[in-house]
């Protein structure tokens, strides 16, 4: 592992990154956590800076603290005096409480131990989106929590077509598909909420689900053809006006009309022409190919090697994948959902 992901285990088929340590798949949440090198807990402690008039004093930063993991008293952030650590037991516990029968396939830390991560099937999640079974979807739980202050701790619903392992984490409607703890002492609680709460979310989830379900079974109806794809292209990787495009930029837009015409699942009827085919164009591509940029990238490539800089660029596609952000492989497919939604209205399916 290189400097993105420090811990990595999975369930099953060796995923499409080719990172992690392989596991059982029928591990509960207790033993995945474990497996994952996931066991551990973080602290607040309090924060000094040393004097500008000496060498050998600190003084106290008033209002902010370290987090810090205590087995190995890592610093994994500084946050200011009304954060609460969610701790790593406490997140998978919820995610259990609130789904129950999970099939945990990747768990892991990633910036080291600053974001935990897992990836858990829904029981009876998995539906194809067209009438003989051939295109099918897995409907999966994504959990993410920051110890560095940066972000909440999230609950996402999101997919994966199996023909060609890309994912979508894109939300139909406004309300999203996600639900979200905040670090501070009230919201924190929430991480133990009682039963009929999980129930009530894990409703939405479903609803949701239906909902998602529904519209992908609409994409494969909606035109996807070659005009449509210029049209895509040009909002989604837009020419320039007054200057020659880059050759990343050009290699960028072949890759993507290749994938449309011939990537991994692009043959089936569900996917030729249509707009479900030009979305998993979208996050095919964005998946496997899209151009990442390596943190330290260069200095990676000097002092360690090919191999070392092609393993971290492996590792921060995944981490795109999964996290988004700007730019990101995630965001690039929201963007994709977002364009279609305004050709084939979500207002095609009935709401749950």
């Amino acid at each position: 592992m290189t400097a993105a992901i420090e811990t990595l285990a999975f369930a099953g088929e060796l995923p499409w990154h080719k990172l992690g340590k392989s596991v059982s798949s029928d591990l509960g949440w207790t033993e995945m956590i474990k497996e994952a090198g996931l066991d551990w807990t973080v602290s607040l402690r309090k924060l000094f800076v040393r004097r500008p008039t000496d060498e050998v004093s600190f003084q106290l930063v008033p209002d902010y603290f370290s987090v810090v993991r205590d087995s190995d008293s890592s610093v994994l952030g500084v946050v200011g005096k009304k954060y609460t650590p969610i701790q790593n037991r406490d997140s998978f516990r919820f995610l259990d409480t609130m789904a129950g029968d999970l099939k945990y396939e990747t768990a892991g830390a990633l910036l080291g131990g600053r974001v935990v991560f897992a990836l858990a099937r829904l029981d009876q999640g998995d539906f194809a989106v067209d009438d003989h079974g051939d295109d099918q979807v897995q409907m999966y739980l994504l959990l993410a929590n920051r110890h560095d202050g940066s972000g909440a701790f999230v609950t996402r619903l999101t997919t994966v077509r199996v023909v060609c392992m890309n994912t979508l984490t894109a939300a139909l409607t406004e309300d999203g598909n996600q639900f979200r703890i905040f670090h501070t002492s009230q919201e924190a609680k929430r991480i133990d909420m009682e039963a009929e709460t999980a129930a009530a979310f894990l409703g939405l989830v479903q609803r949701k689900q239906d909902v998602l379900q529904q519209y992908m079974r609409a994409l494969t109806a909606g035109k996807g053809d070659d005009s449509m794809l210029s049209t895509f292209l040009d909002e989604m990787l837009p020419l320039p006006v007054d200057e020659d495009p880059s050759k990343q930029l050009l290699n960028n837009r072949d890759g993507l009309k290749e994938w449309y015409f011939d990537g991994p699942g692009q043959d089936l009827a569900t996917a030729r022409g249509t707009a479900w085919g030009l979305l998993n164009a979208a996050t095919g591509w964005s998946t496997h190919l899209k151009s990442i940029r390596v943190q330290g990238g260069t200095a990676i490539l000097e002092e360690e090697g090919e191999a070392a800089y092609e393993a971290a660029k492996v590792e921060t596609r995944m981490k795109s994948a999964l996290l988004g952000g700007e730019g990101s492989i995630a965001g690039f497919g929201f963007r994709a959902l977002e364009f279609l939604k305004q050709r084939v209205p979500v207002s095609v399916v009935a709401e749950a």
